[in-house]
């Protein structure tokens, strides 16, 4: 048989509720209690991680291949020879997978910004 409380109603049991933690709440505090308790500061809030966090390459060699790809409309072997030349090596699929991850944090494609052609009097946009 279920006692009536409002405890058991609320579902806490008897051995769930501290009622000395709760009347030490609802007390004031002597000195000798008070001197035992640390201050604790909030904590700082944390830095926001690098989108570039856990790869193995630094952010700029990732930033140039992605921007070669999308400016120059080149393969992704392309931009794997590119950087061999320039000392970087680095396999076609990882650009794959960067130019993936990071093409929808740019905030235009480069190459296609603002560019507007006038042609028989008229503003278009280049395809």
């Amino acid at each position: 048989m279920r006692p009536s409380s409002s405890a058991w109603a609320y579902g806490f049991r008897h051995h769930d509720v501290d009622p000395l933690g709760l009347l030490r709440s609802l007390c004031p505090r002597s000195s000798s209690e008070t001197a035992d308790v640390t201050i604790r500061r909030p904590r700082p809030a944390p830095l926001p991680r690098s989108a570039f966090a856990g790869f193995r390459f630094p952010p700029d060699v990732i930033v140039l291949a992605v921007r070669w790809y999308l400016r120059f409309g080149l393969s992704y072997r392309d931009v794997e020879e590119l950087l061999a030349e320039r000392g970087v090596e680095v396999n076609h699929v990882s650009v794959y997978r960067w130019v993936q991850r990071f093409t929808p944090c740019w905030p235009t494609p480069p190459g296609h910004a603002d560019t507007w052609w006038e042609i028989a009097g008229r503003s278009t946009r280049p395809m």
